[in-house]
């Protein structure tokens, strides 16, 4: 009498494959697509200039995320950034006379802001060089430049940031209300001190390096609280 633990089940040979097909068993058009897909670059953050003739977008064809600006008619695209920029974000001045781009060196949280003309000139940075004593002061020289450089409009500039970008997103709504109209702090902390007491080792030990160290440089994070 055959029961579920007793009835015999078809079992798979010993040589029959385990797991996902083999790329060597799928049929050559499916296995020439996967390919294609899996080693496509990627791209993201898709500004359109105020003329609506050009797209500034962020592309990590070459490995690294670069800054990448192509005309609509489908000229060759320029490359604007530097070899060695990890570019994160992109935006242009409402006149379309520059781009201003975030870039995070080695991924550091720390960003820097570059400013640069659609044809690869006039580039400079001018925020965030020193990525920790001078972080919040960067605050004020960004705005400053912004708007003297006519890429932003005083009373509609807004400040957002994840974990140490709303930290400094936070710090910059409170210490210059009058410079911003609005603010959005996602993860962030309220105070660099009470986040090293409070979080978990690894963190804070990993912390010390973009933040500070919370014994030595105590005075430093409290000048920097909110």
């Amino acid at each position: 009498m055959a029961g579920p633990m007793t009835e015999r089940r078809p079992v798979a040979p010993r040589d029959a494959p385990v797991g996902p097909t083999p790329p060597e068993l799928l049929p050559e058009a499916v296995r020439r697509a996967v390919t294609d897909i899996a080693g496509a670059p990627g791209a993201w953050c898709p500004a359109l200039s105020p003329e609506g003739d050009r797209v500034a977008y962020v592309t990590d064809r070459s490995g690294i995320p670069r800054l990448e600006v192509a005309r609509l008619d489908g000229a060759t695209p320029l490359v604007l950034s530097g070899p060695a920029e990890e570019v994160v974000s992109v935006a242009w001045s409402p006149d379309g006379g520059r781009l201003a781009y975030l870039v995070s060196p080695g991924g550091s949280i720390c960003a820097e802001l570059h400013v640069v003309r659609p044809d690869g000139s006039g580039h400079r940075v001018i925020a965030g060089e020193d990525r920790r004593a001078t972080v919040v002061v960067d605050v004020l020289a960004t705005v400053d430049e912004l708007v003297g450089g006519g890429i932003a409009i005083p009373g509609r500039i807004g400040a957002y940031g994840w974990s140490y970008g709303g930290y400094l997103t936070l710090v910059a709504l409170t210490r210059w209300p009058d410079l911003f109209a609005a603010g959005v702090t996602l993860a962030g902390m309220s105070d660099l001190r009470t986040f090293f007491a409070g979080t978990e080792p690894w963190m804070a030990a990993a912390s010390v390096t973009e933040y500070g160290d919370p014994v030595t440089d105590r005075d430093m994070l409290a000048r920097c609280r909110r």
